[in-house]
């Protein structure tokens, strides 16, 4: 599986592809995707990377030696073939050549194959943040977690 990456502004060309990924991945559970616009003022920032498929992406913001996972989005359909762990790796890959020291993301406490796939990939528990993800019906704890390369 091929992946992509984009720097910053690179990713504009995108906005439009990961609004649309990033909308069915997480109305599945209830949560409101980010829209063309948010996603486009993430993409115009010069810390930000945008790793793509043609069916999920990663944005992360990187920050002297740390990075920080913004977010990970995988078509509905398309879940379960891989695509988070290959986008993983590729993240792994370009943080060791980097020389990144910690990675940290939050994750809603009901995503239990992202927390598989984040524990995985050596991704510590560090906290809770009650309340944190809005959802159709309420809300959802974020777990947040790092990990120290």
């Amino acid at each position: 599986m091929n992946v992509s990456y984009y720097s910053g502004t690179d990713a504009l060309p995108f906005v439009d592809e990961c609004a649309a990924i990033h909308n069915a991945a997480f109305s599945v559970s209830g949560a409101r995707g980010w829209t063309a616009d948010e996603i486009e003022s993430l993409f115009k920032r010069e810390t930000t990377f945008l790793l793509k498929t043609s069916h999920g992406f990663l944005l992360a913001d990187l920050i002297i030696d740390e990075v920080e996972i913004l977010t990970v989005a995988v078509l509905p359909d398309h879940q379960g073939r891989k695509i988070g762990r290959t986008l993983m790796t590729k993240l792994d890959d370009i943080c060791a050549c980097r020389k990144v020291n910690k990675l940290m993301l939050e994750v809603a406490i009901d995503n239990i194959s992202a927390i598989r796939l984040y524990k995985a990939f050596n991704f510590q528990q560090i906290t809770i943040r009650e309340r944190y993800f809005k959802r159709v019906n309420g809300s959802a704890d974020a777990v947040i977690m790092t990990k120290i390369c």
